[in-house]
């Protein structure tokens, strides 16, 4: 029974953050100065709008109406684009557009962490010294970029100019392993300069309190080499604090993406909630925006499980 509490806590929060944040939208529509059916079917007939709010059930009241979307949401019945003639749904738009944004987010997260990983380490054992000053100072002003500005930035100098990199499309692994590789690296860099900053300082500072445990000087009186104290006895319990931005991160990188994406013309989750947030496809965007909570409340979960595993001094205090 206690072994099932965490994983009940875990089941209860996640289903708490997708009613709240998709029961917030829900009625941020109902709030809308214009009638949401109004919006869809500017053109339609008063038999085809009247099908269309009891489609979508807005012929109820807000809670009913909610309800009845939700149970149709957990059977994956998610509605369909209404810009498209109604041809299309919106599970066929989320299975085509949310893989690329998955391997994006994942690309960039280890773009970020093979940065991050060796120069936080580095800097923190040359704390106070000349190299650790300019990298850090190198890092901030990174870090104060946004990943828009960045990514044109390297468009215009790396993409048009040095040509080393394409700056649109988005090419699958399976059509071309090279090419896909070659056409996201521009988009993972824009996304990664930044957070390879804040995971350096993140894993710097933490790496310095652990160096000043009175566990790191007892390996050192015993004669073991620095690089062994900073990997085997420093740097598990310093990735603590590093591992919970990566998973908050997963999360807000859909932010990122939202922004990369439609700069780079990749057809990712970020641009379809774009695309819905330009042609009012509201039904679509309440889907988009469950599935966004879902996938930032398991990132927190791996992260809560992997910090377990990497310290299992935590596992009693989470």
């Amino acid at each position: 029974m206690n072994r099932a509490l965490p994983i009940l806590r875990r089941l209860g929060t996640l289903l708490a953050v997708i009613v709240l944040s998709t029961f917030f939208l829900s009625c941020l529509l109902r709030l809308l100065p214009t009638d949401l059916v109004d919006m869809i079917l500017s053109f339609g007939t008063p038999e085809e709008k009247a099908a269309l709010r009891r489609t979508l059930y807005l012929d109820r009241d807000v809670f009913t109406s909610y309800f009845m979307w939700f149970k149709d949401f957990i059977r994956g019945d998610m509605g369909i684009i209404y810009g498209t003639g109604g041809g299309e749904t919106v599970w066929s738009h989320v299975t085509r557009s949310l893989p690329i944004s998955l391997i994006i987010m994942l690309y960039t997260q280890i773009l970020a962490l093979v940065i991050a990983v060796p120069l936080g380490i580095f800097t923190a054992y040359r704390a106070g010294k000349k190299s650790d000053r300019i990298i850090s100072n190198t890092l901030f002003t990174a870090s104060s970029v946004p990943n828009f500005a960045l990514a044109f930035l390297l468009i215009i100098v790396v993409g048009v100019k040095l040509k080393w990199f394409p700056t649109l499309e988005y090419i699958g692994f399976k059509d071309d392993p090279f090419q896909h590789f070659k056409h996201l690296v521009l988009p993972c860099v824009s996304l990664g300069v930044g957070l390879a900053a804040s995971y350096t300082r993140l894993l710097r500072t933490d790496v310095i309190a652990a160096l000043k445990d009175d566990y790191v000087t007892m390996a050192a009186s015993k004669g073991l080499s620095d690089s062994r104290i900073l990997l085997t006895h420093v740097f598990r319990p310093a990735s603590v604090t590093l591992l919970t931005a990566a998973a908050l991160n997963m999360g807000a990188l859909i932010g990122g993406t939202l922004v990369i994406e439609n700069i780079f013309a990749i057809p990712g989750f970020g641009f379809e909630i774009a695309y819905a947030l330009a042609t009012k496809e509201f039904v679509a965007l309440q889907s988009f925006i469950a599935i966004t909570a879902i996938g930032y409340v398991i990132f927190n979960v791996t992260a809560d499980l992997l910090i377990g595993i990497v310290d299992p001094r935590t596992r009693g205090s989470r």
